[in-house]
């Protein structure tokens, strides 16, 4: 029998009675003076705010939400803010390239610095220049052994000398008076041994004109043979000494060209530029003794380029201790060479084969043309049949020692 509860009717048979109601939510309201904020109410304001056709809620309430808001700045005078200014806006990224700021070079400059790089008369005496004696015109040189150590110049008899052919290093002789005491032809390699890697055998030594082994016949022929150095008894007398002077010094760069005679190498022509690199005297000159060689594939130098030249060495030593002194620097690569040639006693030196020294350290010297290459980027020397350019080797030179002072100077700067 179905049982009738109290208060109610009983649900239908097979029917599980409804759920009973939810309990009512209690309403939140933050106290006074409270920090929190009903994030949900910020939202209805500002989207009631945005949306202008819906209705606004009530004024109760946007009071409620700006006692929440922090207070605006004060403003005080003509409507500025108490409050610290803004910091400015960055600066727009640039991509422009800023050159770099190029020292002033003065000639008083230059000079001074290149003094920390003059040689010392320990470097001059190890490298052979021609050092002053206590006779007068008569100079001292240490080159009476080659870098291997065998005598170059050998005293035969009273008027004959044993010399070792620059090229091929075959010996031969010639009389005091320059006469060869027999003509033989010089078959020789005008390259340097190189060391180059072949596969299947590793590091060979192959001469750099042909590739031919060390052993291997020369690839080129001349008529005699040539000696690079002159005999002791005229080479060291005949020099002439730069002496002081209080007029402006200055840095100049030479360079000399040579040729083979019976004698030995000669000068044959001089280039002197100054640090604007331009020339301030160049000259060709008739060599004393007759021309064997004209070296054209190293001086540049012709037959043809001698027709008319009377200018003899003597000149040449007149005009250039005018316009040097003993203060002036003097530049060049390998100067001692130029200054044997030239038959000048000079100190103030600055040679650019011990600026730029070989990684081998001495007796080996870089090439003036690779020195170039690398650290100014540049190519010299590059004719196939026209031979070195005494100008070209001078300003070359020049630019390098005003490189090198300007990059020290930058140095030091960012340093300090």
């Amino acid at each position: 029998k179905r049982v009738r509860q109290k208060g109610g009717s009983a649900p239908p048979k097979g029917e599980c009675p409804p759920p009973p109601p939810p309990p009512p939510q209690p309403s939140f309201a933050p106290p006074p003076g409270s920090s929190l904020i009903n994030l949900t109410a910020i939202s209805s304001a500002r989207s009631n705010n945005k949306n202008k056709s819906a209705a606004g809620c009530s004024v109760k309430l946007k009071q409620q939400l700006r006692s929440l808001l922090p207070p605006p700045p004060m403003k005080s005078g003509k409507g500025r803010a108490n409050s610290r200014p803004p910091p400015p806006p960055a600066p727009k990224p640039t991509f422009s390239i800023l050159k770099k700021k190029e020292v002033q070079m003065t000639a008083s400059l230059f000079y001074q610095l290149m003094k920390a790089h003059l040689l010392t008369e320990e470097q001059l005496c190890e490298n052979g220049y021609p050092r002053p004696t206590h006779q007068r015109g008569v100079a001292s040189i240490d080159r009476s052994r080659d870098r291997d150590g065998a005598p170059v110049i050998q005293r035969l008899g009273a008027n004959s000398m044993r010399h070792m052919c620059r090229r091929c290093n075959k010996p031969f002789i010639i009389y005091d008076n320059g006469d060869y005491q027999s003509v033989e032809e010089c078959v020789y390699h005008y390259g340097r041994i190189i060391k180059t890697k072949e596969y299947g055998v590793g590091w060979i030594s192959v001469y750099s004109c042909c590739k031919g082994g060390r052993d291997s016949a020369g690839c080129q022929v001349a008529k005699l043979h040539v000696t690079a150095g002159e005999q002791p008894s005229s080479s060291q007398s005949g020099y002439e000494q730069t002496e002081s002077m209080d007029d402006n010094p200055g840095v100049y760069a030479l360079d000399c060209e040579m040729c083979y005679t019976t004698l030995g190498l000669q000068l044959t022509r001089v280039t002197v530029v100054n640090m604007e690199l331009q020339s301030v005297y160049e000259t060709l000159v008739k060599p004393s003794h007759p021309i064997v060689d004209y070296n054209t594939r190293f001086s540049g130098l012709m037959a043809e380029h001698f027709r008319g030249v009377e200018t003899s060495l003597q000149d040449v030593q007149r005009s250039l201790t005018e316009l040097f002194s003993a203060e002036t620097i003097l530049v060049g690569h390998s100067l001692e060479s130029d200054l044997r040639s030239l038959k000048l006693i000079h100190s103030s030196v600055v040679d650019t084969a011990l600026v730029f020294p070989h990684h081998k350290g001495p007796p080996y010297k870089r090439a003036l043309k690779s020195l170039m290459t690398e650290h100014l980027q540049r190519f010299i020397q590059d004719s196939v049949d026209g031979g070195h350019d005494s100008m070209e080797d001078s300003v070359a030179c020049m630019e390098l020692m005003l490189w090198k002072v300007k990059a020290d100077l930058l140095k030091s700067s960012r340093r300090s």
